[in-house]
Parts: structure tokens; C-alpha cells; sequence
């Protein structure tokens, strides 16, 4: 009895265990592309930093950068990190570094490393999504690929005319009854056109049709 019991509270519990896992992925999934988009605006953000200690290094006033710098990193703060909308946090970092991330900017303390352990977070998630996604992009080019050579098969098999088709060749009953079909062994079916000049030529044969 009591055994049974246990059994049943194990196996609830697991499920539990199961569903919050699931709503935990699910949740990771829905911000998947926060996270991208934050990973974005970092490496610009990093790209000014670094801009902005290039300008130091060469002795030139940087007081205005500085300010553009921290209003950059603001926005960023405010877009994914603190947001006014629902969720707060928009994007998959634990709380403990968004403290340390708004800490940072209320002080003024903003520098190339500012978002350094956000980056750290989201990496292992974008990864495997983007393995998947460059997989199915090969998988898309490889279709296209096979479509347009199976395209240029078919047409390849479409009868082809050795010479330009002249309409005017068949302008009349009578042109159109001075056209002969002919088969032969050597040449296989021909089919025989007249032309202004008079000459005689074969425009299509079997053989275009290999």
C-alpha cells in the first residue's frame, strides 16, 4: 500500500518535474530572437567603446562620446534589460546580471566589458539555433539546386529547332502542304521544311530529342 503510494508520488512529481522543464524551453524559445537582437546591439555597442578609446589613445576630447556611449548602452538597458512592457526582462539572462548590468549604468560605470556575462548567457542558446539554421539553409540551397537541373533536364528533352522557325514558311495552305515528315533508319524521323529560297533543310529530328 504504501509502496504503491510512493510509486504514485515519484511519478507525480516527475511529471511536475517535466512540465516546468517544457515551460522553462518554451519561454527559452519565445525570447530567442530578443536574444539575437540584444547579442546585435552588444557588438555595436562594443564597437563603440572601442571607437571611443581609439579617440582617447590619440589625445582628442572624447566628453561627448562619452555621453553618446552611456546613452547607448541606456537604451540597450531599457530594450531588453528593464523594459516598461511586460516582461521586464526581455531576453534569456538570469536576474543576478541584470541587477549587476542597471547597477552599473545607474553609476555611470559603462565600458567595453559592461555586457560581457549577458553574452556569456545567451551564446550556448544561440549556438545550437543557429547550427540548425545555417543546416537548413544548406538543405534550401541543395533543392534549388537539384530544381534547376531538373528543370534544365526537361528542357532539354523539348524538341529543338536546328534552325529559326520562319512563320512565314507556313503562311498558306500550300506552304503547309510541301512539308514532309520522314523517317529513315540512319536519321530517324525528319521533318522536312521548304524555305523562301527554295532550299530544303531538316529543322527537327529525333536526334534533338536525346
Amino acid at each position: 500500500m504504501h509502496s504503491a503510494m510512493a510509486i504514485d508520488t515519484t511519478s507525480g512529481e516527475g511529471f511536475q518535474r517535466k512540465q516546468a522543464t517544457s515551460k522553462r524551453q518554451q519561454s527559452t524559445l519565445n525570447l530567442v530572437i530578443n536574444d539575437l537582437k540584444f547579442f546585435r546591439e552588444i557588438e555595436k555597442f562594443k564597437m563603440t567603446c572601442k571607437a571611443v578609446s581609439d579617440l582617447e589613445k590619440a589625445e582628442i576630447s572624447i566628453e561627448g562620446f562619452r555621453s553618446l556611449l552611456w546613452n547607448k548602452a541606456y537604451t540597450i538597458t531599457k530594450l531588453f534589460l528593464d523594459s516598461d512592457i511586460p516582461p521586464r526582462v526581455r531576453v534569456n539572462v538570469p536576474n543576478y546580471q541584470v541587477r549587476i548590468v542597471l547597477e552599473a549604468v545607474q553609476h555611470g560605470t559603462v565600458m567595453h566589458s559592461l555586457f560581457h556575462n549577458c553574452t556569456i548567457s545567451i551564446i550556448p542558446i544561440l549556438i545550437p539555433l543557429w547550427r540548425k539554421y545555417r543546416a537548413l539553409r544548406a538543405m534550401e540551397a541543395y533543392m534549388n539546386k537539384n530544381l534547376i537541373q531538373n528543370t534544365n533536364a526537361i528542357n532539354s528533352l523539348k524538341p529543338r529547332l536546328n534552325e529559326p522557325w520562319d512563320l512565314s514558311y507556313a503562311s498558306s495552305t500550300e506552304d503547309i502542304r510541301s512539308q514532309t515528315l520522314r523517317f529513315n533508319l540512319s536519321s530517324g524521323i525528319q521533318l522536312i521544311l521548304p524555305s523562301s529560297s527554295g532550299k530544303i533543310y531538316q529543322t527537327i529530328s529525333d536526334h534533338a530529342l536525346k
